[in-house]
């Protein structure tokens, strides 16, 4: 049975401090005074993106943040390691961690969840396009 779901559910752990975290009890992003948003927000997963040279999965050396860290985009997430070169990979977003998915030592295929994160929901921004 082929699992398509990209949540952490394919047998491997996720590492989380808190409860696993749905759209439903996403963490709130606050904003620029510290109060908590009132937009919605959406958990969207942080996929290994392919880092070249043909290579299909890495080691995780190391994580740069845990579950709640509020983070911007070029933040340090994690460290990982081809059998060509290690790599830090930095985030794409702005947002809230959410869930870790997977440890260090493991191995992780190009695809793959590295973590899932909250970002605010962009629609109705107001902007025109």
């Amino acid at each position: 049975n082929d699992c398509h779901d990209t949540r952490c559910r394919h047998g491997r752990r996720a590492i989380s401090s808190s409860p696993r975290i749905s759209k439903a009890s996403a963490v709130p992003i606050m904003d620029d005074d510290g109060n908590s948003s009132s937009s919605s927000t959406d958990s969207i997963p942080f996929l290994l993106a392919d880092i070249g040279e043909g290579i299909s999965e890495v080691e995780l050396l190391q994580w740069f943040v845990q579950p709640g860290d509020v983070v911007s985009q070029f933040d340090r997430i994690c460290q990982v390691q081809s059998d060509k070169a290690s790599v830090e990979i930095t985030s794409r977003f702005d947002g809230t961690v959410g869930e870790l998915c997977g440890e260090v030592g493991e191995m992780v295929k190009v695809g793959q969840p590295l973590l899932f994160i909250q970002v605010a929901d962009r629609a109705g921004t107001g902007h025109a396009g």
